[in-house]
Formats: structure tokens, C-alpha cells, sequence
């Protein structure tokens, strides 16, 4: 029987164990973008990937420079109104975002302006959440 407890009790302790290193590997947006500076940039959209953890997209800016723009994940961007169309490879588009602080050309989205005014805003819930100044 205390055999029997002592499993009933183990199991989930190291099952959760097991996980935590995955949990843990998830970047804080803090650790590898520059919160304390925001970058705009006008330019095209070369493609865009709707993926877990983070839909992420290929920008390359009016002085021909690349970037990797990371957005949120796709189910708080769905909260947010957005759909897999709503930015798409062609769009020009106006960037604002929080640089990488390695100065690689990769950055955190804050907001996206289109051609037509629109503008879609990271989810401002999640923006708190992580501790991140809301917009």
C-alpha cells in the first residue's frame, strides 16, 4: 500500500520535473529585444510564417535591409482579430518594433501600419502580462 502512495505521488512530481526544462526554454522577450528602444521601418513583406510559438515574418525595409520580425503566437493574434491573411507576402507595410539587442536584424512587433491606415497592435493583455509598456 505505501508503495502503491508513494507512486500515486512520485509520478506526477517527476512528470512535471521532466517538463520543466522545455518550459523554461521559452525566451523572455526582455532578454533578447531592447524595450528601451523602438525601430520604424517602412518596406515589403517577404513571406510570413503562422507557427507556434511565435508567426513570425520576413521584412525587407525601403534601404533594402532584411529582417526577421517576430510577432505573438497565433491564437493571441486570432484574439486580436487577426487571421492568416492579414499581413501577407507583397504587403508594404510600416513597422514599428523593439530591436534585437545583439544588433542582428531581427526584432519584436509592436505595431503595423497599412497602406490603407489600418493599424494592428500586438495584443496589449499579453503586452502586460510580460511586463512590456503597453501601446
Amino acid at each position: 500500500m505505501k508503495r502503491i502512495l508513494a507512486l500515486y505521488i512520485a509520478v506526477p512530481i517527476l512528470s512535471f520535473l521532466s517538463l520543466a526544462p522545455t518550459l523554461l526554454a521559452h525566451h523572455s522577450t526582455g532578454a533578447v529585444y531592447d524595450l528601451g528602444t523602438q525601430t520604424e521601418l517602412k518596406g515589403a513583406v517577404t513571406s510570413v510564417a503562422w507557427l507556434n510559438p511565435h508567426a513570425s515574418f520576413l521584412f525587407t525595409s525601403t534601404d533594402q535591409s532584411t529582417w526577421e520580425i517576430e510577432l505573438s503566437s497565433p491564437n493571441s493574434l486570432q484574439q486580436e482579430g487577426w487571421t492568416r491573411d492579414t499581413l501577407r507576402k507583397g504587403d508594404t507595410v510600416t513597422i514599428v518594433f523593439y530591436p534585437a539587442k545583439d544588433g542582428s536584424h531581427k526584432g519584436s512587433v509592436i505595431a503595423i501600419t497599412f497602406p490603407d491606415g489600418r493599424t494592428m497592435k500586438i495584443n496589449d493583455h499579453w503586452m502586460g502580462i510580460a511586463g512590456l509598456p503597453k501601446q
